[in-house]
C-alpha cells in the first residue's frame, strides 16, 4: 500500500559545498531561478534596449533619468562611450583635432588600404579617426569615419577605404583635410608589461628590466561613470577625466582641464568632489578644489589635494554609502570622511584589511550596505563594519576554491578583472557576474545572486553579460550588457529576447525510508502556484550516495496535472525540474510531494 505523500519542501538557497546526501532537500544545481517569499521561481526574461549593437564590450554602465525626462544609460566599451535611450548616441571623447598637412594620403591602384601621414599622430591600432574636406585622389575621396588598421611609424598609419583606388597616388587629399581623433581604445583583456620602461616613476629598480614574475599589470579598459549635477563625469581607466553635458545634448564628452592625465578609476564623493585613484603612483589619489574641478594643484588658497595610501599595492575604486565615502585598494578598505573646516578636507582611515576589491567593477551599493568580491570571498560593509556576506560559505568554495588548492574554484582568475556586480531593486538582489573556467569566450558567463529579503539565499546561474545597472524607468527593470555588445532590459517577460529562456532546479539526495530497505516512488504530486508549459521532471535513484545511478527517468508535468505516475526505486533519490526550449515557459514552485510504495528489498 502507498504511504502518505511525503512533502519535498526545498530549503531556500543553493548549497554547493556539501555532498548530495548532506544537502538532502537543498538545491544543489540551478539556472535562471530565484527565491522569492521562500519559494523558487523562474527569473524574468529580457529584451534588447536598442536595436543597434555597441562597438566593443561594455566595461562600465550607469542609468539615470535625464533632466529632459528621458531614461538614459551611459555605457563605456573598450573602444567607445555611448548614451543610450531607445537609440544609440556616440559620445566618445576626442583626443585631438585639427588640419593635416597638405596631401596626407597615399593610395595604390586596386587597393583599399590608405596610408595616412601625420607627424606624431599618437594613434593605436583599432582607434577611430574622422576626416573631412579631402579632395579626390586615385579615384577615391577619403572622407568619413575609419578605423586604424596598422600603425607603421610614429608619423604614419593605415586605414581601409570602402572602395579600391583606381590609380596610384602617393600624395593626395589636398590642403584642407581636417581630422578628429577619438581617444585610443583600451585593452579588452588585462595584460602584463615586462622589460624596460614599464610602470610608473619610482616603481621597481632603475635599469633593471621586469620579468614575468614582477610584471606590471596593464588594466583592461573600464569606465567609471558618475553623476555630477546635471552632467556626467566619465573616466576610462588609464586616461584622464571627461565631462558630458547631457542637458545640452553635447555631441561628445570633453576633457576636464588640468585633471590628472592618467588614473585607474574615479568616483564622485558625497560632497560632489571628483576623486581620481591611482594617478602618479598606484596608491596615490587626487581631488581638485571643491569650487573648481579644473584646479588640481594643491595650494594654500584652495582645497585640492594629493594623498598616497599605504595598505595595498594599488587603489581600485571608490563609492559612497550614506554620507560617507569609501575606497578600496587591492587588499584593503578605507573610509574617506569629509572634515568641515579642515585644510585637508578629507580624513582617510583604514577600516579593514584582507578584503580588497577583486576588479574595478566588482562592487555594488544597496540600501543596506556595500557588497563586493575580493580575491577570496564575498564581503559586505554595513553597520560600520566589514563582514563576510551571510551564508557565503554555501557558494564560496564553488566560486573561489579552497586556499589550500584542495578544491578548484569555478572563477577563472586569469580573467578575474572582468568580474562585475549589480543590484536588482525590484527583487532586492545583489548579482555578481564572472568568467568561469568553462567560458568559451573568456568573458563573463556565470553569476551568483543573493536574495537579501530571503535570509541571504544564494543562487547560481549562467548568463553572458559584462556589466549591470538598475534602470530607473520603467520601474523595476535591470539593464545588462551582453557579450554580443547589445544592451538588454531584464525582468521583462518570460523569454530571452524572443528565444526560450531555459531553467532548471535540482535537489540533493533524499533518503526514501528508514533502515536498509529500498523504496518505490509510485507518484509525484506537482504543486505550482504558476506553470506555463510542460515541465520535465527527472527522478534519479541510488543505492548508495557515492554509488552509480540505479535509475534516471524523465516524466512530463503538464499544466494542471494532479499526479505524475512514476515507477522508480532505490534508497536515495534526487529530483530535477526543468524547461528547455519552451517558449513562454514559467513556474513558481510550492511544496510538491512524493508517494512511496511499500518496503522493498532489504539490502
Amino acid at each position: 500500500m502507498p504511504t502518505s505523500p511525503i512533502p519535498l519542501d526545498l530549503v531556500p538557497g543553493v548549497r554547493l559545498t556539501d555532498t548530495a546526501k548532506a544537502s538532502g532537500p537543498r538545491v544543489v544545481s540551478a539556472d535562471h531561478v530565484r527565491v522569492r517569499s521562500k519559494r523558487y521561481e523562474k527569473i524574468g526574461g529580457w529584451e534588447k534596449r536598442a536595436d543597434e549593437a555597441l562597438n566593443g564590450l561594455v566595461r562600465g554602465i550607469f542609468s539615470w533619468v535625464a533632466k529632459r525626462g528621458i531614461d538614459l544609460v551611459a555605457a563605456g566599451t573598450h573602444i567607445k562611450l555611448y548614451s543610450v535611450s531607445d537609440e544609440v548616441q556616440d559620445i566618445t571623447p576626442l583626443s585631438s583635432s585639427g588640419t593635416l598637412s597638405t596631401d596626407p594620403f597615399a593610395v595604390v591602384d586596386t587597393e583599399t588600404i590608405v596610408t595616412v601621414t601625420h607627424v606624431s599622430h599618437g594613434r593605436a591600432e583599432g582607434s577611430i579617426v574622422h576626416f573631412d574636406n579631402a579632395s579626390a585622389g586615385g579615384g577615391i575621396t577619403i572622407d568619413g569615419t575609419y578605423t586604424v588598421v596598422e600603425v607603421l611609424t610614429d608619423d604614419t598609419y593605415t586605414i581601409e577605404h570602402s572602395a579600391p583606388a583606381t590609380s596610384t597616388d602617393s600624395t593626395t587629399g589636398g590642403a584642407s583635410v581636417t581630422f578628429a581623433y577619438e581617444i585610443n581604445p583600451g585593452l579588452v583583456d588585462q595584460s602584463y608589461g615586462t622589460g624596460y620602461g614599464v610602470g610608473g616613476y619610482g616603481e621597481g629598480t632603475y635599469g633593471t628590466p621586469r620579468s614575468i614574475t614582477d610584471a606590471i599589470t596593464i588594466d583592461l579598459r573600464f569606465w567609471s561613470i558618475q553623476p555630477y549635477g546635471t552632467n556626467l563625469l566619465v573616466h576610462p581607466s588609464g586616461g584622464t577625466l571627461y565631462k558630458w553635458d547631457e542637458p545640452a545634448d553635447a555631441a561628445r564628452a570633453v576633457a576636464v582641464t588640468n585633471a590628472p592625465t592618467t588614473a585607474r578609476a574615479m568616483f564622485v564623493t558625497a560632497e560632489r568632489m571628483p576623486t581620481m585613484l591611482g594617478t602618479t603612483t598606484p596608491m596615490t589619489m587626487q581631488w581638485p578644489d571643491r569650487d573648481d574641478i579644473t584646479d588640481w594643484t594643491p595650494s594654500a588658497s584652495n582645497t585640492a589635494n594629493t594623498r598616497t595610501l599605504q595598505s595595498g599595492n594599488k587603489l581600485m575604486n571608490g563609492t559612497v554609502f550614506g554620507t560617507t565615502n569609501f575606497i578600496w585598494s587591492d587588499t584593503s578598505f578605507y573610509s574617506h570622511q569629509f572634515v568641515p573646516g579642515d585644510d585637508f578636507i578629507y580624513r582617510t582611515d583604514l577600516v579593514a584589511t584582507g578584503c580588497g576589491l577583486l576588479a574595478l567593477g566588482a562592487f555594488v551599493v544597496t540600501p543596506i550596505g556595500i557588497f563586493w568580491m575580493s580575491d577570496t570571498n564575498f564581503h559586505v560593509f554595513s553597520g560600520g563594519v566589514v563582514s563576510t556576506v551571510p551564508r557565503a560559505e554555501e557558494v564560496r568554495d564553488y566560486v573561489f576554491g579552497k586556499p589550500d588548492g584542495s578544491v578548484a574554484g569555478n572563477l577563472d582568475r586569469n580573467f578575474a578583472a572582468k568580474t562585475f556586480a549589480g543590484y536588482n531593486k525590484r527583487f532586492n538582489e545583489v548579482w555578481f557576474g564572472y568568467v568561469s573556467v568553462d567560458s568559451e569566450t573568456s568573458e563573463p558567463d556565470r553569476y551568483v545572486s543573493i536574495a537579501l529579503d530571503e535570509d541571504f539565499a544564494w543562487m547560481p546561474g549562467t548568463l553572458a553579460r559584462t556589466a549591470m545597472t538598475h534602470s530607473k524607468q520603467p520601474i523595476g527593470t535591470v539593464v545588462m550588457a551582453g557579450v554580443d555588445s547589445y544592451l538588454y532590459h531584464h525582468e521583462v517577460g518570460l523569454n530571452a529576447d524572443g528565444a526560450a529562456l531555459d531553467w532548471h532546479i535540482e535537489s540533493g539526495l533524499v533518503a526514501l525510508g528508514e533502515g536498509s530497505m529500498d523504496q518505490d516512488i509510485d507518484g509525484f504530486e506537482p504543486d505550482f502556484l504558476r506553470q506555463e508549459g510542460t515541465i520535465t521532471l527527472t527522478i534519479f535513484t541510488k543505492d548508495r550516495p557515492r554509488g552509480d545511478t540505479l535509475e534516471s527517468t524523465d516524466y512530463d508535468i503538464e499544466e494542471g496535472s494532479e499526479l505524475v505516475d512514476t515507477r522508480v526505486g532505490g534508497r536515495y533519490a534526487g529530483f530535477r525540474m526543468a524547461q528547455e526550449g519552451v517558449l513562454g515557459g514559467d513556474f513558481r514552485l510550492g511544496v510538491p510531494a512524493i508517494e512511496l510504495g511499500g518496503a522493498g528489498v532489504k539490502r
